[in-house]
Formats: C-alpha cells, structure tokens, sequence
C-alpha cells in the first residue's frame, strides 16, 4: 500500500510538472514541505503501527533522564511527544524498505531516482533527527516538566483491574483530585455506577486553589506559575533568537555535509511543522493503534481518545508560535496570536497574586466546619488597623461591609488600569494630562437654549450627550480609585504589617513575569495586575495620579451639574415633557450616577 500511494503521488506530480526536468544542482525548496510530500499521513500512519507501549516508556525515559515522576504520572504530553521522537527515529528504516520508490521535489516537481540519491536522503534524515533533539526536545521538557507540576497533588493512581485475558478494564479511571458519584435515573433503575469528575493537566484545571485559613496551600500554585513561565520563557526565546546558519534545514539531495546546503527556511520553523504534522496525524481515526500505545503506556486506566484533544491542544500553540516564527514583520506573540499556555500562566498568577491580597488586606476567613483550624498566622493585621466608611448617599457596598478590602483594592486597581492603559501606567516619571473640559460636545453645551425657545432634541443629540456623561462618569471614578488606593498604600502600619508577614516581593515577581511575556495581550481579565511589577514606583505614580486629578474632579462635577440645568431635567412641566420626551434618558443617566463609590479609610 505504501509503495503505491508513493507510486501515485509520482504519476500525479509527472502529470502536472512534467516540464521542470531541471538539473539536481538547481533545486531549492521547503524542506518540511518536502518532508510532507515524502510522508504524507498516509505513510506516518503506516509508521505509528510499529510504536509500542514499551519503546514509549523506553523512550521517556531516554528523553527525561528515568525522571519516575513522568511515568508514575498521568501526564499525556510525555506519551505523545515520546511518540514524536520514535516515528522520527524510524524514518530512516521506512526509506531502506522503498529505495526502489522514485521521490519527487514537491516545490520543483522533479524526478529523481533514489537509487542514485537514498544516500543523501538517510544523511537528511539524520540531521533532522539531530536538529529536532537539540532545537525541540528543551521545549518539549519544559511542557511536559509543567503539566507534571500541575498534578504533583494529584491522589494516587488506581491500578490497572485486567479481564480474564489480560486486558485493562475501566473499572477504576484515575483522575485529578476529586472523585463525586453522579447518578441519572436511568443509571439508579439499572445500576449504581460510580463515576468520577476529571481534571486536567494540559489546562491546568487541576490545580487546586490556596486555602485561605491554611498556611502554605498556595505553594503548589506558585510552583505552577514557575513551571508555566519556564515554557512560555522557552517559547519566546525560540520566537526572539536569531537563527544562524547552522540552524538551517538542509536539502535532500545536495550534499548533507556541505555547509551552504541550506534550504529556504530556518530549522527550528522546519521542526515545528514537522511536529504539528506528526500532532495532526495523531488525531486522526487512523491513528487510533497510536492513542492506544500511549494509553497502555500509563500506570492507570487511561481513555486512548483523550489524547486527541491533547494533541488538538498542543497543535494549536505549534502552530501560533510557527506563525510567529514565519512573520517577517514581529518575532513577538501578536495580540491576535494567543498561545493557551500564556492564557494558563496569567490566570494563574491571576489567582496567586488574588490570593497574596487577601493575604494582605482582609480578616482572619471563618472556619470552614466546627472542627477546622484556621491559621491566624496566615493573615496580616492590617484590617485591625483600618476603618472602612462607605459614604452615606451611596449604596451598601458588599464588599466594604464585608471588610474586604482585597476587592476593592482589585476593583480600583483595574480602574486605574483601564483608564490610562498599560504604557501609562508603567513610564516611571510620566503623568498624563488630565482633561479640564467635560461634557463638551456640540449638544451638551448647547443644551436647550434659552428659556422660550423651541428646541426640539433628536437621538443623535441625545446619544451624544450621554456619552459625555459616561466619559465624566469614568473619570470620577478613577480619581476615586486612585484616592482608594492612596489612602491605603499611605495608611500608617499598612507599609510596615505587610513587610511583616513577607512583603511584595512575590506578588512583584508575579507582575514583572506578566510585562516581560506581554501576557496581558493572552487574558485581558487578569491583565491590571502588571500594575504592581514594581510596588514603590506604583504607589508613587498613585499618589501623582491622584494630586493630578483632585482639581479636575470638581471641575467634571460642575459639569454635570450644568448638564442637568440646561436640559431642565427637574421640569415637571406636561407641555415641556411632550415636546422633549428625550429628556427623560439625560436625567435618568445623570441620576444613576454609575460611578463606584469607593469607601474612605482612616486609622482606627
């Protein structure tokens, strides 16, 4: 069957490019689209029949030094990639067997005999095999070192229950964490299965969350985000470095040991496609005797079809960071390029730096049960020391009344983010100038004209001067947020209490790892924690933020004040509300004041 679809693919290319009879000396192509030509899925499916459970396990343990922790674990990315390097390793032996096939030049379409040329064919095969271990195995490490941190709490896996002839059954299926019996109705008329709810290291699902009242819980996040950035940092200095020439893909048929056989594109890019076509073979129907061998691989019971949706997940990250690699104009993960594993790592620090807030800011959580221990230790004492006052015209705030200041702390803190923008808010010695006119548009200062006259408001008149009420709106609410978080930064014993209990360092390292990968680009959500990269400086530009904006903000409530007489929102009159039913929406809009009222903090 292999010889013949190779003897299929020639009589198609011979048809179409039977004009490009060029000499061997004139050929240059892509040699990963060469490599697809050659071994189509046709032929790696034909290649994958021959891994085996055991050369996997053989394999991991040649590529991570018999690390136990990668074939004790449940970890998917070990298999697969394992699996890479074996079908790699046997193409030279599946090009032996057909030396008597004819190979064509998919860019050139020329027809070469590889009786004449199977010696620089091997010689190709063994400098790829030699560039894909030493320009992608340190990144496959990392990816598989990442997903082993993210099960390291994992419970034990369940051995493997055999039939009578030997083979596992899916009696006990090892997941992550935590094990619920789920029952339908259907199931509890037949029989009470036990099933269990699954949790996944490839997207960090199964990391369990810091326990607030237990101290050290949130060492394995932390642990997580290390490993997370050891990857991401890998992945950039691939997209960042400059290739030599030594890092060139070579062309089958010129000389392998000619140092100026270089083909059109760098190596490290021909070894991305190279995976990503392995990766898309791996999900296909055929290729199912493969997920197989890796099932068979774990220690547990392991569905072979989840290695689909792994293979699916790592295919779409090779192939955001092969575009990267391909664009002339940027070696920097564009905004409309967001690796999955960039989106893990932010929401994970995410949840860390939440974690090291509360930390900071609220009270000693409540027992979870009568018998739960709660570690006072786990806390600082700045919630002795501060008093929250919620102004009396506002609504009640939950979480102020909670005496959370760790939300309100986040709340402003993505106000201020989301107003003046990363670049602003980063510059050192820069405060941007702060608006001296509101509400200033076309329709908003004209109003309603004098008393008596007859002016007749249209949508657009009215949409317009909404949009400046939610302009001045926004402001207000980050002057605010920038008095919020002044006044807590500033507080007496807020400084010297946090220090107490281990300071800012973590939560700084946390933010510098979101600037230096541009990971705010990944997961807009989580983005604003950049902000506190470096804690001193921040406070600064708070405190410059907030003496800017003290002036202006009586200026903006003037303005809204304005705005209200000259549209005479108060009028009751029938007549006057007939002619302008519009007028309702300005005043609804200026009454829902939609700012947020950000509590005042003194010392108690």
């Amino acid at each position: 069957p292999i010889k013949a679809q190779r003897q299929k693919m020639i009589s198609i290319h011979s048809s179409v490019n039977s004009s490009h009879n060029l000499p061997n000396s004139t050929l240059s192509f892509d040699a990963a689209k060469t490599f697809s030509a050659y071994f189509p899925k046709s032929v790696m499916f034909e290649i994958i029949q021959n891994i085996e459970s055991k050369d996997i396990t053989a394999q991991i343990k040649n590529m991570f030094f018999d690390d136990a922790d990668v074939l004790n674990q449940p970890c998917m990315s070990s298999r697969l990639f394992a699996s890479f390097i074996l079908a790699i390793d046997m193409l030279p032996n599946f090009t032996k067997n057909v030396k008597d096939d004819a190979i064509y030049s998919s860019k050139k379409g020329l027809k070469v005999s590889q009786s004449s040329d199977a010696s620089f064919l091997l010689r190709w095969l063994e400098k790829l095999q030699q560039q894909i271990r030493s320009l992608l195995i340190p990144l496959l490490r990392v990816i598989v070192q990442a997903e082993i941190t993210s099960l390291k709490e994992a419970s034990t896996p369940t051995k493997k229950s055999q039939d009578g002839e030997g083979n596992s059954t899916p009696e006990e299926v090892y997941f992550a964490h935590k094990e619920i019996k789920m029952n339908s109705r259907q199931e509890e008329e037949k029989t009470r299965e036990k099933r269990e709810v699954g949790f996944s290291g490839l997207d960090c699902s199964s990391i369990l969350g810091p326990v607030d009242s237990v101290a050290g819980s949130n060492t394995l996040l932390e642990k997580n985000v290390l490993a997370l950035s050891k990857v991401v940092k890998e992945i950039h200095r691939i997209c960042n470095c400059n290739v030599g020439s030594n890092n060139k893909m070579i062309r089958p048929f010129q000389d392998a040991d000619d140092d100026n056989c270089c083909g059109s594109g760098d190596a490290i890019e021909n070894c991305f496609m190279i995976l990503i076509h392995f990766l898309e073979t791996c999900q296909s129907e055929h290729a199912e005797c493969l997920r197989k061998a890796c099932s068979k691989s774990m220690l547990c019971y392991w569905p072979a079809d989840r290695f689909i949706k792994a293979a699916h997940r790592y295919t779409l990250d090779f192939k955001c960071v092969l575009t990267t690699l391909t664009d002339n104009e940027s070696m920097i993960i564009k905004p409309d390029r967001h690796l999955l594993i960039e989106h893990d790592l932010i929401s994970c620090i995410g949840r860390a730096i939440r974690f090291h807030l509360r930390k900071f800011f609220n009270s000693v959580p409540l027992p979870l049960t009568t018998n739960h221990k709660v570690d006072s230790s786990v806390r600082s004492r700045v919630h002795e020391r501060l008093e929250i006052m919620m102004d009396e015209k506002s609504n009640r705030d939950t979480a102020a009344s909670d005496g959370s200041l760790s939300s309100i702390f986040t709340v402003a803190l993505r106000q201020v983010y989301e107003y003046f923008g990363m670049q602003n808010c980063l510059l050192a010695d820069h405060t941007p100038e702060m608006p001296r006119r509101f509400c200033n548009s076309p329709a908003s200062l004209r109003g309603l004209g004098e008393k008596g006259s007859h002016i007749i408001l249209k949508q657009h008149d009215v949409d317009q001067v909404i949009l400046d009420i939610e302009d001045a709106h926004i402001f207000l609410t980050t002057a605010r947020a920038c008095k919020f978080i002044f006044e807590l930064m500033t507080c007496p014993g807020v400084k010297e209490e946090i220090e107490r209990i281990g300071g800012w360092s973590t939560v700084k390292r946390f933010g510098q790892t979101i600037v230096e990968f541009h990971l705010h680009r990944a997961c807009q959500n989580d983005a604003y924690f950049a902000l506190l990269c470096d804690i001193d400086a921040f406070t600064d530009r708070i405190s410059r933020y907030h003496v800017a904006m003290e002036s202006a903000v009586h200026i903006c409530e003037n303005s809204l004040e304005k705005l209200w007489s000259r549209f005479r929102c108060a009028s009751q009159t029938k007549s006057f509300l007939a002619r302008n039913p519009l007028i309702v929406h300005i005043s609804d809009e200026l009454l829902a004041d939609k700012t947020f009222k950000f509590p005042t903090i003194s010392t108690r």
